[in-house]
């Protein structure tokens, strides 16, 4: 997870300076919603995991 976040940062980073700092919120607002189902995706996982262990 933290690689993929340090590329993401990257990107973003690399995106802002094409596109100019307007863009920043969108893609800011983009890394957020990425994260929050990337958190979904893990609590969900991790339930999973209990139940079969039981």
């Amino acid at each position: 997870m933290v690689l993929r976040n340090d590329l993401s940062l990257k990107t973003t980073a690399l995106l802002v300076q094409k596109w100019g700092d307007d863009y920043l919120p969108f893609f800011m607002r983009l890394e957020t919603e990425l994260a929050q189902l990337e958190a979904e995706e893990a609590a969900r996982t991790r339930v999973q995991k209990v139940l079969q262990d039981g």
